[in-house]
């Protein structure tokens, strides 16, 4: 083995050792406080979307007869 080999796999091998070690439980995603929207956020949030959706067909459905108009 050449000197540069032998010596990358002695350092893959303290750093796996290193990093098998966790003595933190961690979490998945993140670490903050969840907040958990209420009934009336949650509709709000389902209204808002719905009207987004219809706006934005509408605002196609204009554009479209916009440009048929000779």
């Amino acid at each position: 083995m050449s000197f540069l080999t032998e010596a990358a796999a002695r350092r893959m091998a303290t750093v796996s050792k290193h990093f098998a070690v966790s003595t933190v439980p961690r979490s998945a995603f993140s670490s903050g406080i969840q907040r958990h929207k209420s009934a009336a956020e949650a509709a709000i949030h389902k209204l808002r979307s719905a009207d987004r959706a219809v706006s934005d067909k509408l605002v196609d459905g204009l554009n479209i007869g916009c440009e048929s108009q000779p």
